[in-house]
């Protein structure tokens, strides 16, 4: 793969809108969870014109035409009504003020690594599954172990069925994900794990999101976690075959860049400015545009 350009290295970053401390791999124990701003505009009524399609048949905020299933195809359908900061074309935008020091952090000769692919790493199934159900998808029990006052309360309409990122054996994130097409909700949760009773799920945290609204996160508070420990959604982020062979249109696409946190074992909330020297490995700093 060729190196990436500057300019194009931080469109990219600023296209993130998913972040830190989230992701990686197996741990022994969670990491500490950060807090972070909650990613939402000003509430308002969404009015029809949000709901509109673009070039390709695509439509935002709207999955009610999605398939069923685990994995299943959207149908063209886009998280979040168009004007929404997920779906802001920013290829136009001034480059950030702080755009030398970040690079220079990173390092400017650095390519960015597309950490994509199928199948199995080590014996587990890679990248982070979902599935989309109906509107009429039995609810189950989310019992909440870690940030429950920071998370929704349940029940979600969890299959009992629904992969779980790494596998079932994972000791990583295992986040879940699931789309109920006919109310058009996102729901999320970090580190679940089925009960016996073959029904409940206990999680570390649990997110909903409001797929055809600007006011994403009704349910939660400014400074709440999430499943991907932002406060972000991480399904909007994910890299889709079916998205991306639509062409060119643009789509914000997680990346992250690794520092030490030299105060303390664990990452903690996202930075919003590079540490001045920073060292690498552990903490993951989030270029949001929301």
């Amino acid at each position: 793969m060729e190196p990436i350009d500057r300019r194009t290295s931080l469109l990219m970053l600023c296209s993130l809108l998913t972040a830190a401390c989230g992701g990686g791999g197996d741990r022994s124990r969670p990491l500490r969870r950060g807090r972070a701003r909650r990613p939402t505009l000003a509430h308002r009524p969404l009015h029809r014109r949000h709901l509109h399609r673009r070039p390709g048949g695509s439509v935002y905020g709207d999955f009610r035409g999605a398939s069923l299933g685990l994995g299943a195809s959207t149908q063209g359908a886009i998280a979040f009504p168009a004007d929404n900061p997920w779906n802001r074309d920013i290829s136009a935008e001034p480059v950030d003020p702080n755009s030398d020091a970040l690079i220079a952090s990173i390092g400017a000769t650095t390519g960015l690594h597309p950490d994509f692919g199928a199948g199995l790493y080590n014996g587990a199934p890679i990248g982070i599954p979902y599935a989309i159900v109906a509107g009429s998808q039995a609810r189950v029990p989310i019992v909440f172990t870690a940030y429950g006052d920071e998370s929704e309360p349940g029940p979600y309409p969890v299959p009992a069925n629904a992969e779980v990122e790494g596998g079932n054996a994972s000791n990583g994130d295992r986040h879940v994900l699931v789309i109920d097409r006919d109310n058009n909700r996102l729901y999320e949760l970090y580190r679940a794990f089925l009960q016996p009773d073959g029904r409940t799920r206990q999680a570390d945290c649990g997110a909903v999101f409001h797929l055809d609204s600007n006011d994403v996160r009704p349910g939660g508070q400014p400074g709440w976690t999430s499943a991907d420990a932002a406060g972000l959604p991480i399904f909007p982020g994910l890299a889709r075959y079916e998205e991306a062979a639509r062409g060119p249109e643009g789509f914000a696409t997680p990346c992250d860049s690794r520092w030490r946190d030299r105060g303390g074992p664990t990452c903690r909330r996202p930075r919003t400015t590079p540490p001045a020297t920073p060292a690498p490995t552990c903490r993951r700093w989030a270029c949001a545009c929301a």
